[in-house]
């Protein structure tokens, strides 16, 4: 449930100016404390490269995963979302979707959860992590309903709780989106079992 996209990788695109040189410097040094699990240091690192370029995609992404490591799941939140306002490529703004979720459900608002994963999922669709955690949270949501009221007689009832309308209920929902995951994990774990020949494995580590 807790997995997240890890630190995006440098680039071999050449580097053209000071800002560029700045960034990159700062990427190999807080990557190689973050690898470390010495995540102050990786955090400083990556704070710098904020402090110089703010729209920065990759500090604010790879500061949000050094935050998470440390517990501190505001703060990435924030990293992630900067990180997607900056991101230009999908492929990065599914990690951060997911990375985001990751950190509402630890922050225990599974509601923003369920949208940043399905997010996440808008843009890779093939996301088995993704899809895993969002049935989970899903589970969680529902799990988390209170009981209904207690009904004293069929009078009160009637007259307190007219019936629900024709159209779904939330906890109606719930167990459907619920049933439509289990079905995906169904068929995911089919797939895994019996791969096509030609069809490539998605990419997930960073």
């Amino acid at each position: 449930m807790n997995k997240i996209c890890y630190i995006i990788l440098l680039g071999l695109l050449p580097i053209q100016s000071m800002l560029a040189q700045d960034e990159h410097r700062g990427l190999i040094d807080g990557n190689s404390f973050f690898v470390n699990k010495d995540y102050d240091k990786a955090a400083a690192e990556y704070e710098k490269i904020i402090q110089v370029n703010k729209n920065s995609v990759k500090g604010q992404y790879n500061l949000g995963n050094a935050r998470y490591e440390k517990q501190e799941y505001e703060k990435a939140v924030e990293n992630y979302k900067a990180a997607i306002a900056s991101a230009s490529d999908d492929n990065t703004k599914a990690k951060a979707f997911h990375n985001l979720g990751n950190a509402f459900v630890k922050k225990e608002k599974y509601e923003d959860a369920v949208n940043a994963y399905k997010s996440s999922l808008r843009l890779n669709p093939a996301d088995l992590d993704t899809k895993h955690n969002l049935a989970q949270t899903l589970r969680m949501i529902q799990k988390n309903q209170p009981p209904p009221p207690p009904q004293d007689n069929k009078e009160n009832k009637e007259e307190n709780n007219p019936p629900p309308p024709e159209e779904e209920t939330p906890k109606d929902e719930l167990d459907r989106m619920m049933d439509m995951m289990d079905n995906e994990d169904k068929k995911t774990q089919e797939k895994k079992q019996n791969p096509p020949s030609r069809k490539r494995k998605p990419e997930k580590d960073w």
